[in-house]
C-alpha cells in the first residue's frame, strides 16, 4: 500500500488471458507479434535481471484505484504469468525492473517514498 501512489503503469505477462480482450485494434498486430516472441523465450530467460526489459503499448487503459488517473496497460516479457497473477502495478521509482522498463519506454516515474534522513546532532555546548 506504500507505493500504491507511485503507479504509473500496468503490464501483463504475454500469456495472461486478457491481452487478447483488452488490446485494441489499432495495437492488435503489434501486440500479437510481441506475444509470440517472448512466448518464445523460457521463463528463466524472460528473468534474467540483466536482460533488456521489453515490452508492447495494449492501447487500453485502467483506471488508478486511488487518484482515479488512466494508466496505460502494457504487455512484458519481465512479468511472468505463472508468478502470483502474471499482471502487475508498477511502481518504477521503487523496483528495478519496472524502473528499467520506465526509463525504455519514456514512461513516468513517480517517487513516493523516502528515506527519513538521519537527525541533525545538537552541537554541545562548552562545559557539557
Amino acid at each position: 500500500m506504500d507505493t500504491l501512489f507511485g503507479v504509473t503503469y500496468v503490464v501483463l505477462a504475454p500469456e495472461h488471458a486478457l491481452v487478447k480482450k483488452i488490446t485494441t485494434d489499432e495495437h492488435r498486430a503489434t501486440v500479437d507479434e510481441y506475444v509470440q516472441k517472448a512466448l518464445s523465450l523460457s521463463e528463466v530467460d524472460r528473468q534474467m535481471e540483466d536482460r533488456p526489459k521489453t515490452g508492447v503499448f495494449t492501447g487500453a487503459y485502467c483506471v488508478h484505484p486511488l487518484t482515479g488517473e488512466s494508466v496505460p496497460v502494457w504487455v512484458a516479457d519481465y512479468v511472468i504469468g505463472s508468478y502470483g497473477t502474471g499482471a502487475v502495478m508498477a511502481v518504477p521509482a521503487h523496483d528495478s525492473r519496472d524502473f528499467a522498463f520506465a526509463k525504455t519506454y519514456g514512461l513516468a516515474i513517480k517517487a513516493v517514498i523516502s528515506p527519513k534522513p538521519p537527525p541533525t546532532p545538537t552541537p554541545r555546548k562548552q562545559g557539557e
